[in-house]
């Protein structure tokens, strides 16, 4: 359900990206920013949609589910400090996906415990109720929950165990880095968006490491900002130009070609959401195998190259969407 969102944001980057290029810089700028609030909202998407599908799947009322969902998901993400800068948006996938199953799982229990009021008056007195106890109840509990856990987390600095730092120089943070962000991306959640946090600090990390070279000559570090767009993400998460070349060029699957002289452009743009959704390469047992590989392989042997002076470091910082080529 979400893939037209994922269509929309990626050919909103790419036309303006090509604006820009063209010197449309305003116009160029309004389109991109346009593919920025749908990738903004879409955690919020995820929710509403993941929410109506449980409440099908266990045969509850909608509105029972996703009004407590994306109450819960806003107060514990501002609990948690997990509002984008600037917004009271939250931007949290697995949050996005943990709240509505919860939420949907305690109000079957309630439904089958005979919770809700029933009574011969109209539907939407009942309904009115229902809805405003179940909300009350579900947003008390779990915010509570979501409160004491973040609390717990403080006490514990569970943070500093389930997320540890990345170094600029160390390929084993490399590989972990890339291995579960993929990982992510393989059960269809974002992985660039999950690991935002470690971004933006690989991206402090090599401002500074940049500008010292610059001012005191000292070496630039192998795993720089970009070194994981250039040689563990080219077309996209999980390397998948390689995979849209195979189907264009190698493949005797008409479909398969299609879909390969559709994707070309966007994928020299690192934009891969329609290989990914498309293919499908996401809940694809075959496909995952290499998806998760090939990034890890080709960051492998970019290290041991940048590292030995074969290759020089990647002395610059540009864009995720701008092409790695050249």
């Amino acid at each position: 359900m979400l893939l037209p969102v994922s269509l929309i944001s990626a050919f909103s980057a790419l036309i303006g990206n090509l604006l820009m290029m063209a010197g449309y810089a305003k116009m160029g700028g309004t389109i991109a920013t346009g593919s920025v609030i749908v990738w903004k909202l879409f955690p919020i998407l995820l929710l509403v949609y993941f929410s109506q599908f449980l409440s099908s799947l266990h045969k509850v009322s909608r509105v029972n589910v996703i009004t407590p969902s994306l109450m819960i998901y806003f107060i514990v993400c501002n609990e948690w400090g997990l509002l984008q800068e600037g917004t009271v948006v939250p931007s949290n996938y697995p949050l996005g996906i943990l709240i509505p199953i919860a939420v949907a799982w305690s109000v079957r229990f309630m439904q089958d415990r005979k919770c809700f009021f029933v009574s011969d008056l109209p539907n939407v007195v009942d309904q009115s109720y229902n809805l405003l106890m179940a909300t009350t109840v579900l947003v008390v509990f779990y915010a509570a929950l979501g409160y004491l856990l973040g609390w717990v987390f403080d006490i514990a600095d569970v943070s500093e165990l389930l997320l540890p730092d990345l170094e600029l120089n160390s390929l084993l943070d490399g590989i972990i880095y890339e291995l579960v962000r993929n990982l992510f991306w393989s059960i269809g959640i974002n992985g660039h968006i999950i690991f935002a946090s470690y971004k933006a600090e690989l991206f402090e990390m090599t401002q500074i490491a940049l500008e010292n070279h610059e001012l005191f000559s000292t070496p630039i570090p192998v795993l720089t900002t970009n070194f994981y767009d250039f040689y563990a993400g080219l077309g996209g998460a999980g390397n998948t130009i390689s995979l849209v070349l195979c189907m264009l060029f190698l493949t005797k699957n008409r479909s398969y070609k299609m879909l390969g002289a559709a994707v070309l452009v966007l994928s020299m743009f690192n934009i891969n959401e329609p290989v990914l959704y498309g293919l499908p390469v996401i809940f694809n047992p075959v496909l995952i195998v290499p998806f998760l590989l090939a990034p890890v392989i080709g960051l492998i042997i970019a290290y041991i190259a940048t590292s030995t002076g074969m290759v020089a470091p990647i002395s610059e910082i540009t864009e995720l969407d701008d092409p790695s080529f050249g």
